[in-house]
């Protein structure tokens, strides 16, 4: 199950990197503040989620290493 999750949060981390991208630059060509400033609720999301992969990873590593 830990696997899945983190599975889980590095698809949603790629989508919201591609958010990330290409929303700020829209924003700059439209001249839209408000897409704009989603770059820095973006960034927010991706470290929260990192944090969740980061916590992930190690716990299934651990749960295989018991298994051998």
């Amino acid at each position: 199950m830990v696997a899945e999750l983190g599975n889980f949060a590095l698809i949603l981390a790629l989508c919201l990197a591609l958010f990330q991208s290409v929303l700020p630059l829209v924003g700059a060509k439209t001249g839209s503040l408000r897409l704009m400033r989603t770059g820095r609720f973006l960034a927010s999301g991706l470290t929260r989620i990192f944090r969740e992969i980061a916590g992930c990873t190690p716990q299934q590593f651990r749960k295989q290493n018991h298994k051998s």
